[in-house]
Parts: structure tokens; C-alpha cells; sequence
């Protein structure tokens, strides 16, 4: 019982990555899609993303983020009842406007930080706390998976408007920072890949078998 298992990688093995955790947000009450925008357009700059199907708006907001990530925050949003997507991208000193010197420097450039204290929280008015409590926030690994349920949820009306958020990967380079700084990654931040396989080993027990 006082032993520990753990698993350690080398921060510069060139397999290791984070991968991201996307977010399907619900807003209480739900929002007109110009009032959603008017709220985060303070903090935000916000380009609309064209597409064909779903699954290519997807795809091509997956690659708009990616191409757009280099030192800078950048979501995507998908609204389902909509059937529109925007890139987000966080505006100069807008965390510093909202929230003074409360982040330290090395979380106050994550993305999840971002998303959850400021577009979340400050625009939207979705606390840590009731977010928790009402159940507002669930966590993908596939946004092909976050997709589908954003438009199930739109098409079962319950008084919450489904809100698809669809992260970069958090860099190593920024869970090394965070470390250095002696502070603690947010929640839903260090999928980080390959992991180990684990699992359950059964025992088959045979009645009257004779154990040496």
C-alpha cells in the first residue's frame, strides 16, 4: 500500500504530445447567435468559417485553428442550431483587461485557462461551480464524437443552447512552464499520448482447485 506506480517520459522524447480535450458547453436559457457573439467579441477577434457539409466545416476549423496557433489562443466555435462555425482568436491584453495580475504568466497563455475563466466564466457567465453543479460542460478526445452530440443536443430542445469549443493541443513546451513555476495544469489539459496500457487481470477460480 505505500508504494506508487508511476510512469515517466522524457519532456523531449519526439513522441510525446498533449492532445486536446474539446468542450460541449451548454448555456442556460440559450442566446440568438448575434447576442453570442456580441458578448465575446470584447475579448475576441471572430472570423466565420465557410463550409459544405458538417463533418467538411469541421475539418476545415480543425485546420483554420492549427494554422492560426503559433503563439497565439485560438478556438473554434461550432453553434449547432446555427449550423455555422468561427474562429476565435484572443485578443491583446484582453485576460489582462479582465482580470488584472490574478493568472501567473504561464497559465495565463493556455488555452484551457482561456476558454474556461474568460470565454467561459466572464462572457458567458458559466462559473467553475455551476458548470459542475448543472452539469454544463462535457469533455471529448474526438471532435468527430463532440459533433454529434452538439447536434443531438440541438435537436432535443431543453432550454440549453449547445455550444461546441474545439481546442488546439496544449504544447509541451507549456506544461513545462507550469511545472518550472511550481503550479498545478487546469483540469482536462495533459491527455498526453502514447500512454500506457492498462486493464483489469482475471483470475479464473476453479471450485476444489488445490492452490501450491
Amino acid at each position: 500500500f505505500n508504494f506508487t506506480m508511476m510512469y515517466l517520459c522524457a519532456m523531449e522524447d519526439p513522441g510525446l504530445s498533449v492532445l486536446p480535450t474539446h468542450r460541449l458547453a451548454r448555456l442556460p436559457g440559450g442566446a440568438p447567435l448575434d447576442d453570442l457573439l456580441a458578448r465575446l467579441a470584447p475579448a475576441f477577434a471572430i472570423a466565420e468559417i465557410g463550409g459544405g457539409s458538417r463533418e467538411v466545416l469541421l475539418s476545415e476549423t480543425l485546420a483554420r485553428m492549427a494554422e492560426n496557433a503559433q503563439g497565439r489562443v485560438v478556438f473554434g466555435l461550432y453553434h449547432p442550431n446555427a449550423d455555422r462555425a468561427f474562429l476565435l482568436t484572443l485578443k491583446n491584453g484582453a485576460m489582462e483587461a479582465a482580470f488584472g495580475d490574478r493568472h501567473p504568466p504561464a497559465l495565463r497563455q493556455l488555452d484551457v485557462v482561456v476558454l474556461s475563466d474568460l470565454l467561459l466564466e466572464r462572457c458567458l457567465g458559466l462559473t467553475h461551480d455551476r458548470c459542475a453543479d448543472e452539469n454544463l460542460v462535457d469533455y471529448f478526445s474526438d471532435p468527430d464524437e463532440a459533433l454529434d452530440q452538439a447536434v443531438k443536443e440541438a435537436a432535443r430542445p431543453s432550454g440549453r443552447e449547445p455550444l461546441l469549443f474545439l481546442m488546439n493541443p496544449t504544447a509541451v513546451g507549456q506544461v513545462r512552464q507550469v511545472a518550472d513555476a511550481d503550479l498545478v495544469m487546469p483540469h482536462k489539459s495533459t491527455y498526453f499520448y502514447p500512454k500506457i496500457l492498462t486493464g483489469l487481470v482475471m483470475y479464473k477460480i476453479v471450485a476444489d482447485e488445490a492452490i501450491e
